[in-house]
């Protein structure tokens, strides 16, 4: 028997039965041949378990990992939009009161006033309210 075996044996109760088994075996070629059979086939069944945890973890790294630039894509293609519609939005109503302001300006001419009081009073550039002055008829001329 194996010295290093002898003192576990030797140091552990539990080892008792293994130690007598083991003598059993060692001297039972048939009991040999089948146990070397056995454990090369759990060599085998380890080896093939760990190559498909290895396939496993690369295949499911690889999952996640485009699973995750998707849902980061899908945030940012929501954070973007909501950016934009912002920004739309903003753009939009600024863009509404600079026609309501024109609009103004133009009924504002209709009734006579002048040019520079239009100006003022809308905030618009004086050479836009006097381009708008040439194309409005003032009414009850």
């Amino acid at each position: 028997m194996n010295a290093d075996l002898y003192e576990i044996i030797k140091n552990d109760p539990a080892f008792e039965q293994y130690a007598g088994r083991y003598e059993e075996i060692s001297s039972d070629l048939l009991a040999r041949i089948q146990i070397a059979a056995w454990t090369a086939e759990m060599d085998k069944l380890e080896i093939w378990e760990a190559r498909g945890e290895a396939r496993g973890i690369t295949i499911g790294e690889a999952r996640g990992e485009a699973k995750g630039i998707a849902i980061g894509e899908a945030r940012g293609e929501a954070k973007g939009i909501a950016i934009g519609e912002a920004k739309g939005i903003t753009i939009g109503e600024a863009r509404g009161r600079a026609d309501e302001k024109i609009e103004s300006a133009k009924r504002m001419l209709e009734f006579g006033i002048s040019p520079e009081d239009v100006s003022n009073c809308l905030e618009l550039p004086i050479t836009t309210v006097n381009s708008l002055a040439a194309q409005v008829k003032i009414k009850g001329l």
